[in-house]
Parts: C-alpha cells; sequence; structure tokens
C-alpha cells in the first residue's frame, strides 16, 4: 500500500504518480530482483530525463527512494468475520461545537 499522490508531491513531482507506481511494481513483483530493478529504474531516469534538467531527474530519484520508504504492506485477515464494528459518529477527540 502506498498514498502514491503524498510521495509525488513530497518529492517535488506535484500529481504526477507514474515513477511512484512504477517503483511499486518492481519493488513487490519480483519481475526482477529488487535492487537490480531499482538501479534500472534510476538509470533509466538519469537517461530519459537528462535533456530536461539536473533538478527533473533530482526530483524523479528523490521520488524513488521515498517510494521505497513509504511502501508498506496491508496484512489481510486469514478468514472473514460477521462481527461489524461501526466506527463512533463523532471522534472521540473532536472539539464541540454546541456548548
Amino acid at each position: 500500500m502506498i498514498d502514491a499522490y503524498t510521495v509525488a508531491r513530497e518529492s517535488g513531482m506535484g500529481s504526477i504518480i507514474n515513477t511512484v507506481m512504477q517503483v511499486c511494481f518492481f519493488a513487490i513483483s519480483n519481475v526482477l530482483p529488487r535492487e537490480q530493478a531499482i538501479e534500472e529504474i534510476k538509470n533509466s531516469i538519469r537517461k530519459t530525463y537528462k535533456r530536461k534538467g539536473e533538478e527533473i531527474v533530482q526530483k524523479n530519484l528523490a521520488a524513488v527512494d521515498n517510494t521505497l520508504a513509504r511502501l508498506s504492506t496491508v496484512k489481510i485477515p486469514a478468514s472473514v468475520t460477521t462481527k461489524k464494528e461501526l466506527p463512533p459518529l463523532v471522534a472521540p477527540d473532536a472539539p464541540e461545537v454546541c456548548p
């Protein structure tokens, strides 16, 4: 799981998430060994974006590193339960609106 838009924004990429999603795919797919895939992505970034300037290259490289740092696993229960838990209607720490 990853919040790709947050990673892209924090890396200086705005709302462009293609680099983030590419890194996620190769990091979890095992198409190539993870380290090899990441190095190939970084080499491709350097080659593809060098004509757009070093700043663009660095933003994309930062997106790669930030993606790896923010990628997390979501554990899925082995079985489904029938227990229903509803969230509270108002957050317990919400400020009181009406006195």
